[in-house]
């Protein structure tokens, strides 16, 4: 029996020998690969780190410069503005039958308007004529009553 696997009969410790190197260089070939991806990977987590410290300082300059800017009292203003205009914007859209019904109703009233001022010209026209007509009738009633006081007198 051998005593280590170098010790083996008719010679086959160098063979074995070639075949452990050969495993040992495969295996050597995968830990490196390995190890390479063990880096990459720690590479990565620190980069993550310190993207997520920067992004955090980055937050906190964001909301102090916020701050300072809705500090001012312009800034306030123009914010207001912005979202009111925002707001009538999205009720705009949100209710546009709601604008489209007061449109239509807009233009209905408009045209009602536009009847009765025909109606209100043309009783003023026949006002007119009335007047004109009564106007005749008193100049020929004090022609008239001219000829029958002379007449008469």
């Amino acid at each position: 029996m051998p005593r280590d696997c170098f010790d083996m009969p008719d010679g086959s410790a160098e063979e074995y020998g070639m075949i452990l190197q050969k495993a040992t260089r495969q295996f050597e070939l995968l830990t490196g690969s390995l190890e390479i991806y063990i880096a990459y990977k720690n590479t990565v987590v620190g980069v993550t780190e310190l993207y997520t410290a920067s992004t955090f300082k980055a937050t906190v300059a964001t909301h102090g410069f916020n701050a300072a800017l809705w500090a001012n009292p312009i800034m306030m203003i123009a914010g207001f503005v912005i979202l009111l205009v925002t707001t009538l914007f999205l009720l705009g859209a949100r209710f546009q039958h709601v604008t489209d019904t007061v449109k239509g109703l807009s233009i209905a009233f408009r045209e009602l308007m536009e009847w009765l001022d025909a109606i209100q010209d043309k009783i003023g026209g026949v006002g007119d004529a009335v007047g004109d007509f009564a106007s005749g009738i008193t100049d020929k009633l004090s022609i008239g009553g001219q000829l029958g006081g002379g007449a008469a007198g």
